[in-house]
């Protein structure tokens, strides 16, 4: 099942990245490229916290217990 969960994407993107290379030019694929790959290093810093603050508050949630998560001071959007 890991093989093919790992096989399938490439061979997707076999098919799919020509479109997208063809319609925007060398550069600015490359510049695409380049963008997602500091994405994903990026996200290398997460450290799991995401996953463990979504945790976390579902379980607070499910055990009824809303009033312990804390709420965040102001406004987050302007």
């Amino acid at each position: 099942m890991n093989l093919l969960g790992s096989g399938a994407p490439m061979i997707v993107a076999v098919f799919c990245i020509p479109i997208p290379h063809s319609r925007v030019g060398q550069e600015r694929f490359g510049v695409l490229t380049l963008s997602g790959h500091w994405i994903g290093y990026a996200s290398l810093f997460d450290l799991g916290l995401g996953r463990a603050l979504t945790a976390t508050g579902g379980k607070k949630i499910g055990d009824r217990e809303e009033k312990e998560i804390p709420s965040l001071p102001g406004r987050l959007f302007y």
